[in-house]
């Protein structure tokens, strides 16, 4: 139930860091308030059939699928799915995974589950104002677009963290009762993960992998410092500032990448300009030869 979350997160970071670059690009024409259109990729759901035998877990509310293998196809049944917090009190059971964190009468079987991918979409400046703009005093409207971009960043940042925590304490937990020796450690599933990301190499993959890399340094560190495989032992209240470096350091990354993206795009103009002089150049010179050619004969 958490990797679809993940995944929904990891799609709305992507959002978010294309909306920052977007806004540090057009920061005069944001500040003059001049309208202007940019394409992003952004998050989205859609049904699809599930197989014979199939039972899920779908949040009527969110609109999401909290868990896509149920063992119970009985509505009347699902305080007990795996992705509620039960606590033995059905009356108390609650949706530990779609982000409303729901009643379990809010959560059916049905004969479809809900997949997320990427889809382009166009924006205005009227969308970042509405969406973004945290009015905030003495600041531009860049400052106070990115403001707003960079304070969902971060809460986005957090949750990933988070839940990959959590299914590294689950797998951990797993390994427990198995009896079963050098269990799944966070910088194996950041591995995962990146590997995965590469192969499939679905829209906006590059900007995932950038964020797993980053995470994974942060999380080698930590087991460093700690003296252990995994970042388990590490507060959950040291998450927030971590998310807060971690973006930090996408965005450095981002800059450097931009950098590097302008330089070798003025030098790939300057060696076409100087290609076409060259080939203007060698037209030039043989056409002036053919003609002395021609002279030549009709004299």
């Amino acid at each position: 139930g958490l990797l679809p979350q993940i995944q929904r997160a990891q799609f709305e970071l992507n959002r978010l860091l294309q909306i920052e670059n977007i806004v540090g690009q057009h920061k005069v024409e944001v500040n003059a308030n001049k309208n202007f259109t940019q394409t992003i990729t952004v998050p989205k759901s859609r049904r699809e059939n599930t197989k014979t035998g199939q039972y899920v877990t779908n949040c009527r509310k969110c609109n999401c699928t909290c868990h896509a293998n149920c063992a119970f196809n009985d509505d009347s049944d699902k305080f007990r799915c795996s992705a509620m917090k039960y606590g033995g009190d059905p009356e108390k059971a609650y949706c530990s995974v779609c982000s409303g964190h729901c009643s379990w009468r809010d959560h059916v079987n049905n004969n479809f589950y809900y997949e997320l991918y990427e889809e382009v979409e166009v924006i205005t400046l009227q969308d970042l104002k509405s969406r973004f703009d945290t009015a905030s005093a003495n600041k531009t409207q860049a400052e106070r677009i990115l403001e707003g971009v960079n304070r969902d960043l971060e809460k986005e940042c957090e949750k990933i963290l988070t839940m990959t925590r959590q299914v590294q304490k689950s797998l951990y937990r797993l390994d427990e009762i198995a009896l079963k020796p050098n269990p799944l450690t966070e910088l194996d599933y950041y591995d995962l993960q990146i590997e995965s990301l590469k192969s499939e190499k679905k829209l906006g993959w590059e900007e995932r992998v950038a964020f797993y890399q980053e995470a994974r340094k942060f999380a080698e560190t930590l087991a460093t410092a700690k003296g252990a495989t995994n970042i388990d032992k590490k507060a959950d209240e040291d998450i927030k500032a971590w998310a807060v470096k971690l973006i930090s350091n996408l965005k450095q990354d981002r800059k450097s990448q931009n950098k590097l993206n302008t330089a070798t795009l003025t030098s790939r103009q300057k060696n076409k300009q100087e290609s076409e002089t060259s080939v203007t150049d060698f037209l030039g010179e043989t056409a002036k030869n053919i003609g002395d050619w021609l002279s030549g004969n009709n004299k």
